[in-house]
């Protein structure tokens, strides 16, 4: 079973890289904010789940702070390649 699923992901990651040449830099940007957005809601429903079953959360929230640092970075990128393509 892990040699299937390594090689599913591998195949799922050629198939994203492949893809991702095509895309543009705003494309790009629209993407990694996505991801980011999803990075943080999993991260806080993971908070409130280890909360609930009273584990601690110190570490949980330290990453949460990191991902949403990366977050504003990603959309300040956005914003930027936005900026480019739009007429002044």
């Amino acid at each position: 079973m892990p040699y299937f699923y390594g090689f599913k992901t591998t195949a799922l990651r050629v198939a994203l890289l492949m893809e991702q040449d095509q895309e543009t830099p705003l494309e790009m940007a629209l993407r990694h904010v996505h991801t980011g957005e999803q990075l943080v809601a999993d991260q806080i429903a993971l908070i409130k789940r280890l909360r609930r079953d009273g584990h601690v959360t110190r570490d949980a929230e330290s990453f949460l702070e990191a991902l949403q640092h990366s977050l504003a970075v990603m959309r300040e990128h956005l914003a930027s390649e936005k900026r480019k393509v739009e007429p002044q």
